[in-house]
């Protein structure tokens, strides 16, 4: 970490320190044909539904409405995970 001048305070010094805060967010896929019919999709890679497009633009748009600047993203290669990842995006574009 980066050390900033020490302070002297009467008997005591103190070593002040400069963090850097990383956020981290960690995203379901929207809605998917497995979901719907109540089954486990595994590896299998199927697409989200019409509703798992609309939460993924509308998690999007609250995610820039509350000043979320992503930097980074990090998908899985299945269709249902990058579906999300672009309606997601969409908002930020």
């Amino acid at each position: 970490m980066p050390q900033l001048p020490i302070r002297e305070l009467g008997f005591a010094y103190a070593i002040i320190y400069t963090l850097t805060v990383i956020k981290l967010l960690l995203i379901r896929h929207g809605q998917s044909l497995g979901n719907l019919e109540g089954r486990m999709e595994g590896w299998a890679s199927t697409g989200i539904t019409p509703e798992g497009w609309c939460q993924a633009r509308r998690l999007g748009q609250r995610l820039a409405r509350e000043g979320w600047q992503p930097s980074h993203a990090f998908c899985s290669p299945l269709k249902r995970a990058t579906e999300t990842w672009h309606g997601l995006w969409s908002a930020f574009n």
